[in-house]
Protein backbone atom coordinates (compact mmCIF):
# COMPACT_ATOMS: atom_id res chain seq x y z
CA UNK A 1 0.00 0.00 0.00
CA UNK A 2 1.18 3.09 -0.75
CA UNK A 3 0.31 6.61 0.58
CA UNK A 4 0.09 9.35 -2.67
CA UNK A 5 0.05 13.11 -2.15
CA UNK A 6 -2.07 15.22 -3.97
CA UNK A 7 -1.84 18.76 -3.49
CA UNK A 8 -5.64 20.40 -4.66
CA UNK A 9 -5.94 23.59 -5.24
CA UNK A 10 -9.79 23.35 -5.50
CA UNK A 11 -10.34 22.52 -1.61
CA UNK A 12 -7.53 25.24 -0.43
CA UNK A 13 -9.93 27.68 -2.52
CA UNK A 14 -13.12 25.98 -0.30
CA UNK A 15 -10.92 26.83 2.55
CA UNK A 16 -10.44 30.49 1.77
CA UNK A 17 -14.11 30.79 1.55
CA UNK A 18 -15.39 29.13 4.24
CA UNK A 19 -13.42 30.68 6.90
CA UNK A 20 -15.87 28.69 9.78
CA UNK A 21 -17.35 25.64 7.36
CA UNK A 22 -21.08 24.68 8.80
CA UNK A 23 -20.15 21.10 9.31
CA UNK A 24 -17.03 22.20 11.97
CA UNK A 25 -18.49 24.94 13.68
CA UNK A 26 -16.99 26.31 16.30
CA UNK A 27 -13.62 24.26 15.97
CA UNK A 28 -12.12 25.20 13.14
CA UNK A 29 -8.76 23.40 13.38
CA UNK A 30 -11.15 20.52 12.29
CA UNK A 31 -12.15 22.35 9.25
CA UNK A 32 -11.40 19.74 5.81
CA UNK A 33 -9.69 17.46 7.71
CA UNK A 34 -6.84 19.90 9.19
CA UNK A 35 -5.03 18.15 12.24
CA UNK A 36 -3.59 21.31 13.52
CA UNK A 37 0.45 20.63 13.78
CA UNK A 38 -0.08 17.27 14.07
CA UNK A 39 -0.03 14.44 11.39
CA UNK A 40 -1.51 12.11 9.68
CA UNK A 41 0.59 9.08 8.44
CA UNK A 42 3.78 11.01 9.23
CA UNK A 43 2.93 13.75 7.26
CA UNK A 44 2.17 17.36 8.56
CA UNK A 45 -1.20 18.86 7.27
CA UNK A 46 -1.20 22.74 6.80
CA UNK A 47 -3.58 24.58 5.33
CA UNK A 48 -2.34 24.56 1.71
CA UNK A 49 -3.96 20.72 2.03
CA UNK A 50 -1.86 18.29 1.48
CA UNK A 51 -4.30 14.82 1.52
CA UNK A 52 -2.65 11.45 1.60
CA UNK A 53 -4.90 9.17 0.01
CA UNK A 54 -4.40 5.27 0.54
CA UNK A 55 -4.59 3.40 -2.98
CA UNK A 56 -3.26 0.01 -4.22
CA UNK A 57 -0.58 0.43 -6.33
CA UNK A 58 0.45 3.92 -7.84
CA UNK A 59 -2.25 6.69 -8.26
CA UNK A 60 -0.63 8.36 -11.17
CA UNK A 61 -0.30 6.72 -14.54
CA UNK A 62 3.23 6.53 -16.59
CA UNK A 63 4.03 8.44 -19.74
CA UNK A 64 6.55 5.63 -21.38
CA UNK A 65 8.92 6.43 -24.48
CA UNK A 66 9.66 4.13 -27.42
CA UNK A 67 12.75 4.99 -29.68
CA UNK A 68 16.17 4.60 -31.39
CA UNK A 69 17.42 6.96 -28.73
CA UNK A 70 14.59 6.10 -25.79
CA UNK A 71 14.66 3.50 -23.22
CA UNK A 72 12.21 1.59 -25.23
CA UNK A 73 13.51 0.82 -28.80
CA UNK A 74 10.77 -1.89 -29.40
CA UNK A 75 7.29 -0.84 -28.79
CA UNK A 76 5.71 -4.62 -27.36
CA UNK A 77 9.01 -4.00 -24.50
CA UNK A 78 7.39 -0.83 -23.79
CA UNK A 79 3.75 -2.35 -23.34
CA UNK A 80 5.29 -5.42 -21.42
CA UNK A 81 6.70 -2.90 -18.77
CA UNK A 82 3.80 -0.76 -18.77
CA UNK A 83 1.15 -0.74 -16.16
CA UNK A 84 -3.09 -0.31 -16.87
CA UNK A 85 -3.55 3.03 -17.94
CA UNK A 86 -0.06 4.48 -18.60
CA UNK A 87 0.28 5.96 -22.37
CA UNK A 88 3.00 5.14 -24.21
CA UNK A 89 4.39 7.74 -26.71
CA UNK A 90 6.06 6.35 -29.88
CA UNK A 91 9.02 8.57 -32.00
CA UNK A 92 8.84 8.52 -35.82
CA UNK A 93 10.53 5.38 -37.34
CA UNK A 94 9.97 1.56 -38.57
CA UNK A 95 9.33 -0.51 -35.93
CA UNK A 96 9.03 -4.42 -37.42
CA UNK A 97 7.38 -6.57 -34.98
CA UNK A 98 4.16 -7.43 -33.38
CA UNK A 99 2.29 -5.87 -30.69
CA UNK A 100 0.05 -7.79 -28.27
CA UNK A 101 -2.05 -5.86 -25.73
CA UNK A 102 -3.88 -6.95 -22.79
CA UNK A 103 -4.34 -3.98 -20.65
CA UNK A 104 -5.60 -0.39 -20.91
CA UNK A 105 -3.71 1.85 -22.60
CA UNK A 106 -3.01 4.64 -24.63
CA UNK A 107 -0.67 4.57 -27.44
CA UNK A 108 0.53 7.55 -29.75
CA UNK A 109 2.68 8.20 -33.21
CA UNK A 110 4.11 11.56 -31.92
CA UNK A 111 4.68 12.41 -35.75
CA UNK A 112 1.35 10.57 -37.04
CA UNK A 113 0.18 7.82 -39.37
CA UNK A 114 2.62 9.16 -42.19
CA UNK A 115 6.05 8.55 -40.02
CA UNK A 116 5.10 6.11 -37.75
CA UNK A 117 5.12 2.63 -38.86
CA UNK A 118 4.43 -1.28 -37.48
CA UNK A 119 5.10 -3.26 -39.88
CA UNK A 120 4.84 -7.40 -39.10
CA UNK A 121 3.34 -10.54 -39.47
CA UNK A 122 0.36 -12.59 -38.56
CA UNK A 123 -2.03 -10.08 -36.66
CA UNK A 124 0.23 -6.91 -36.17
CA UNK A 125 -1.47 -5.58 -33.68
CA UNK A 126 -3.56 -7.94 -31.03
CA UNK A 127 -6.11 -6.24 -28.40
CA UNK A 128 -7.90 -8.64 -26.22
CA UNK A 129 -8.53 -9.56 -22.35
CA UNK A 130 -11.14 -6.37 -22.05
CA UNK A 131 -8.90 -3.90 -23.06
CA UNK A 132 -9.48 -0.42 -23.15
CA UNK A 133 -7.15 1.36 -25.39
CA UNK A 134 -6.86 3.63 -27.60
CA UNK A 135 -4.26 4.15 -30.83
CA UNK A 136 -3.63 7.18 -32.46
CA UNK A 137 -0.86 8.14 -35.44
CA UNK A 138 0.44 4.78 -36.88
CA UNK A 139 0.40 2.96 -40.25
CA UNK A 140 0.23 -0.75 -40.19
CA UNK A 141 1.28 -2.70 -42.91
CA UNK A 142 2.30 -6.32 -43.50
CA UNK A 143 6.20 -7.55 -43.38
CA UNK A 144 5.58 -8.97 -46.89
CA UNK A 145 4.61 -12.51 -44.73
CA UNK A 146 1.85 -13.82 -46.01
CA UNK A 147 -1.75 -14.08 -44.84
CA UNK A 148 -1.28 -11.21 -42.40
CA UNK A 149 -3.78 -9.05 -40.94
CA UNK A 150 -3.37 -5.54 -39.46
CA UNK A 151 -5.43 -5.84 -36.11
CA UNK A 152 -7.50 -7.94 -34.38
CA UNK A 153 -10.17 -6.96 -31.66
CA UNK A 154 -11.09 -9.96 -29.35
CA UNK A 155 -13.40 -8.65 -26.20
CA UNK A 156 -11.91 -5.13 -26.32
CA UNK A 157 -13.14 -1.61 -26.32
CA UNK A 158 -10.32 0.50 -28.80
CA UNK A 159 -10.70 4.00 -30.10
CA UNK A 160 -8.46 4.36 -33.47
CA UNK A 161 -7.53 7.61 -35.08
CA UNK A 162 -5.41 8.73 -37.16
CA UNK A 163 -4.44 5.17 -38.45
CA UNK A 164 -3.34 3.43 -41.65
CA UNK A 165 -3.98 -0.15 -42.79
CA UNK A 166 -2.34 -0.84 -45.79
CA UNK A 167 -1.13 -3.33 -48.22
CA UNK A 168 -2.74 -6.46 -45.91
CA UNK A 169 -4.24 -9.73 -46.56
CA UNK A 170 -5.45 -11.94 -43.32
CA UNK A 171 -8.37 -14.03 -43.51
CA UNK A 172 -11.93 -12.71 -42.68
CA UNK A 173 -10.76 -9.11 -42.31
CA UNK A 174 -7.64 -8.09 -44.45
CA UNK A 175 -7.08 -5.21 -42.18
CA UNK A 176 -9.44 -5.10 -38.92
CA UNK A 177 -11.16 -8.29 -37.47
CA UNK A 178 -13.27 -7.46 -34.46
CA UNK A 179 -15.28 -10.36 -32.51
CA UNK A 180 -16.62 -11.52 -29.33
CA UNK A 181 -19.02 -8.44 -27.96
CA UNK A 182 -15.96 -5.65 -28.90
CA UNK A 183 -16.56 -2.23 -29.02
CA UNK A 184 -14.52 -0.46 -32.06
CA UNK A 185 -14.79 3.46 -32.66
CA UNK A 186 -12.41 4.93 -35.83
CA UNK A 187 -11.92 8.08 -36.75
CA UNK A 188 -9.79 9.63 -39.74
CA UNK A 189 -8.38 6.14 -40.60
CA UNK A 190 -7.64 4.85 -43.99
CA UNK A 191 -7.75 1.56 -45.74
CA UNK A 192 -5.66 0.91 -49.04
CA UNK A 193 -5.46 -2.01 -50.96
CA UNK A 194 -6.56 -5.07 -48.85
CA UNK A 195 -7.45 -8.08 -49.27
CA UNK A 196 -9.43 -11.33 -47.60
CA UNK A 197 -9.37 -15.28 -49.02
CA UNK A 198 -12.73 -14.80 -46.57
CA UNK A 199 -14.85 -12.28 -46.11
CA UNK A 200 -14.53 -8.29 -45.48
CA UNK A 201 -11.20 -6.94 -47.44
CA UNK A 202 -10.65 -4.46 -45.48
CA UNK A 203 -13.51 -4.86 -42.40
CA UNK A 204 -14.73 -8.27 -40.37
CA UNK A 205 -16.89 -8.19 -37.63
CA UNK A 206 -18.70 -10.51 -35.62
CA UNK A 207 -20.83 -10.11 -32.78
CA UNK A 208 -19.79 -6.75 -32.21
CA UNK A 209 -20.16 -3.12 -32.92
CA UNK A 210 -18.52 -0.51 -34.62
CA UNK A 211 -18.62 3.65 -35.24
CA UNK A 212 -16.58 4.82 -38.64
CA UNK A 213 -16.24 8.39 -38.93
CA UNK A 214 -14.55 10.62 -41.68
CA UNK A 215 -12.78 7.40 -43.11
CA UNK A 216 -11.49 6.29 -46.79
CA UNK A 217 -11.74 2.70 -48.23
CA UNK A 218 -9.86 1.97 -51.20
CA UNK A 219 -9.36 -0.77 -53.36
CA UNK A 220 -10.46 -3.93 -51.10
CA UNK A 221 -11.29 -7.36 -51.96
CA UNK A 222 -12.73 -10.11 -50.51
CA UNK A 223 -14.84 -13.28 -51.04
CA UNK A 224 -17.62 -11.47 -49.40
CA UNK A 225 -18.28 -7.73 -48.84
CA UNK A 226 -15.14 -6.20 -50.34
CA UNK A 227 -14.75 -3.04 -47.71
CA UNK A 228 -16.96 -4.19 -44.68
CA UNK A 229 -18.55 -8.00 -43.77
CA UNK A 230 -20.94 -7.92 -40.49
CA UNK A 231 -22.45 -10.88 -39.03
CA UNK A 232 -24.97 -10.36 -35.90
CA UNK A 233 -23.03 -7.11 -35.53
CA UNK A 234 -24.08 -3.01 -35.37
CA UNK A 235 -22.23 -0.67 -38.08
CA UNK A 236 -22.38 2.78 -37.84
CA UNK A 237 -20.77 4.29 -40.59
CA UNK A 238 -20.98 8.33 -41.67
CA UNK A 239 -19.20 10.95 -44.17
CA UNK A 240 -16.89 8.53 -45.27
CA UNK A 241 -15.51 7.34 -48.93
CA UNK A 242 -15.89 3.78 -50.26
CA UNK A 243 -13.74 3.34 -53.75
CA UNK A 244 -13.52 0.11 -55.76
CA UNK A 245 -14.54 -2.68 -53.75
CA UNK A 246 -14.28 -6.28 -54.83
CA UNK A 247 -16.38 -9.71 -54.10
CA UNK A 248 -15.11 -12.25 -55.87
CA UNK A 249 -16.99 -14.93 -55.30
CA UNK A 250 -20.22 -13.99 -53.64
CA UNK A 251 -22.08 -10.85 -52.57
CA UNK A 252 -21.31 -7.05 -51.93
CA UNK A 253 -18.96 -4.92 -53.44
CA UNK A 254 -18.92 -2.93 -50.95
CA UNK A 255 -20.86 -4.39 -47.80
CA UNK A 256 -22.09 -7.87 -46.74
CA UNK A 257 -24.20 -7.86 -43.74
CA UNK A 258 -25.83 -11.06 -42.52
CA UNK A 259 -28.43 -10.51 -39.53
CA UNK A 260 -26.59 -7.07 -38.58
CA UNK A 261 -27.64 -3.71 -38.60
CA UNK A 262 -25.98 -1.05 -41.06
CA UNK A 263 -26.69 2.99 -39.67
CA UNK A 264 -25.04 4.70 -43.26
CA UNK A 265 -25.20 8.74 -43.90
CA UNK A 266 -23.41 11.01 -45.96
CA UNK A 267 -20.80 8.73 -47.55
CA UNK A 268 -20.24 7.82 -51.21
CA UNK A 269 -19.65 4.51 -52.08
CA UNK A 270 -18.35 3.73 -55.61
CA UNK A 271 -16.95 1.47 -58.26
CA UNK A 272 -18.01 -1.27 -56.12
CA UNK A 273 -18.58 -4.88 -57.62
CA UNK A 274 -19.98 -8.04 -57.15
CA UNK A 275 -19.55 -11.08 -58.63
CA UNK A 276 -23.21 -11.85 -57.32
CA UNK A 277 -25.72 -9.47 -55.75
CA UNK A 278 -24.95 -6.26 -54.33
CA UNK A 279 -22.56 -4.05 -56.04
CA UNK A 280 -22.41 -1.73 -52.91
CA UNK A 281 -24.15 -3.39 -50.41
CA UNK A 282 -26.05 -7.04 -49.74
CA UNK A 283 -27.75 -7.65 -46.61
CA UNK A 284 -29.81 -10.75 -45.45
CA UNK A 285 -31.87 -10.67 -42.38
CA UNK A 286 -30.40 -7.25 -41.39
CA UNK A 287 -31.44 -3.39 -41.27
CA UNK A 288 -30.27 -0.57 -43.21
CA UNK A 289 -30.90 2.95 -42.67
CA UNK A 290 -29.24 5.03 -45.15
CA UNK A 291 -29.16 8.90 -45.87
CA UNK A 292 -27.14 11.67 -47.89
CA UNK A 293 -25.35 8.80 -49.48
CA UNK A 294 -23.94 9.29 -53.45
CA UNK A 295 -24.10 5.38 -55.22
CA UNK A 296 -22.43 5.93 -58.61
CA UNK A 297 -20.70 2.85 -60.80
CA UNK A 298 -21.60 -0.13 -58.72
CA UNK A 299 -21.95 -3.10 -60.91
CA UNK A 300 -23.47 -6.71 -59.98
CA UNK A 301 -25.72 -9.55 -61.56
CA UNK A 302 -28.42 -8.28 -59.25
CA UNK A 303 -29.20 -4.99 -57.73
CA UNK A 304 -26.50 -2.80 -58.98
CA UNK A 305 -26.39 -0.46 -55.75
CA UNK A 306 -27.63 -2.73 -53.17
CA UNK A 307 -30.08 -6.21 -52.80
Amino acid sequence: MEVTLISCGLLSKRWAEQSNPPHYRGDPNRRLGYTSPATNFGVPMTPTILFALLVPGSALSATISVGPNQTYTSIQDAVDAAASGDTIEVDAGTYYEEVDIEIDLTLTGLDGSSSTDIEGGGNVVYIHQDAVVSMTGFTITSDGTSSTRGMEIRDAVVDLEDITFQNLDGDDGGALRVRNDSIVSLSDVYFDTNDSSGEGGHIYLDDSEISITDAVFMDGSAEAGGSIAATDSEVSVASSQFDVGTCSGGEGGHFYLSDSTLVLSDSDLEDGTAYYEGGAIYAVDSELDISGCYFSDNESTAGSSWY
